[in-house]
């Protein structure tokens, strides 16, 4: 069965001042999600066998100079565990597959690759996609909570633990390892299993140990990254359904950033920088997202709001932590970081 999205019945009827562009809603289809599944095993295997081959060339060599190769491969290799989340993602919206089992089955395989239970994912992430920009809705999935004039009505211990934890340099530090190495139990089984067959596998090689956990870390500080580009751009969509105020296809628009990632990266990204098209509707699976994009002009997603959102933005995007004020309607950061220039908080809305 075709996974259908809510939404898609009624995009026929809506015209020219319509919320949401008649884009090309591509179906999921076996035999492209075969081709993206050998995609991915061969890109993760030619990313471990090139950290494999860095850390052997230079491994008699001072680490002040096998450190540069050597890290420049693990990020390298960090790039396909975030592919590989890709795959789990959309297995748990069931949209990679056109059957329900396989995707049932390719979400419990990948789960054990990323570390992260099914069952918790899609308890999470559906309600996500259901309260996107609702500020009633209680969205625990965001990454920024509070206003500034909010953390002044707070005791003192909370605003220190705020300013501590909510930085930029140590929240993507211990979120990526309470997510990913801490939280479930299945981090507990797979991550010693994992630690172990690398390091057998490799002839106890523990240069190469410590340099592929370095890889599966700053894989799982991809995902953390995204996550917080795609909903914590300038200018947020933050409306109130009790008010009647908030808009499900405005939040999935406006909520949601495309972020222009570029060609040599998007092996890496896997569809999921088209993110206003993923809010609209689960029901492209992430190998159709480009098309489904491009299948309209650009003019069309800007006329309706959606954030193009530049490499060097979702780099300053990073920064953002607080919002600005109670309303809720633009976001910022710390003062350092602020007079730094490392917000879009007093940028220009492009």
């Amino acid at each position: 069965m075709v996974k259908r999205d809510v939404h898609e019945v009624t995009q026929e009827t809506k015209g020219e001042g319509s919320k949401v562009p008649k884009f090309e809603r591509v179906r999921t289809n076996t035999a492209e999600a075969w081709q993206c599944i050998y995609n991915t095993i061969a890109i993760k295997v030619a990313t471990l066998a090139l950290l494999y081959l860095s850390t052997w060339m230079f491994r008699d060599l001072d680490w002040r100079i096998s450190f540069f190769p050597n890290m420049l491969a693990a990020l390298i290799h960090g790039c396909s565990w975030t592919r590989t989340f890709m795959l789990f993602h959309d297995a748990c919206h069931g949209s990679f597959f056109p059957t329900k089992i396989m995707n049932e089955r390719l979400a419990s395989v990948t789960q054990w690759a990323i570390s992260f239970p099914t069952w918790a994912w899609k308890k999470s992430h559906n309600h996500h996609h259901h309260v996107l920009g609702d500020i009633d809705g209680g969205d625990d999935s965001m990454t920024i909570y509070f206003s500034r004039d909010e953390l002044l009505e707070k005791p003192l211990w909370f605003q220190a633990a705020h300013r501590v934890l909510r930085d930029p340099f140590v929240f993507f530090v211990w979120v990526p390892i309470m997510l990913f190495w801490v939280y479930y139990p299945i981090c507990y089984l797979r991550q010693p299993v994992a630690i172990f067959a690398t390091y057998y596998f490799s002839n106890y090689d523990r240069v190469f140990l410590a340099y592929s956990m370095i890889s599966w870390y700053t894989g799982c500080l991809y995902g953390v990254a995204l996550f917080h580009i795609q909903h914590q751009a300038n200018v947020p969509y933050r409306m109130s359904s009790k008010s009647s105020t908030w808009d499900r296809d405005e939040s999935a628009m406006k909520g949601s950033t495309y972020l222009l990632v570029p060609e040599y990266l998007k092996w890496a990204t896997l569809g999921i920088e088209y993110h206003h098209i993923h809010h609209w509707t689960t029901g492209v699976p992430c190998y159709g997202l480009r098309k489904a994009h491009e299948s309209v002009p650009d003019s069309e997603w800007k006329r309706v709001g959606v954030n193009f959102l530049s490499m060097k933005s979702a780099f300053k995007t990073c920064f953002h932590s607080v919002y600005v004020d109670k309303t809720k309607q633009r976001f910022g950061s710390f003062w350092i970081y602020d007079c730094l220039g490392l917000t879009t908080e007093h940028d220009e809305d492009e």
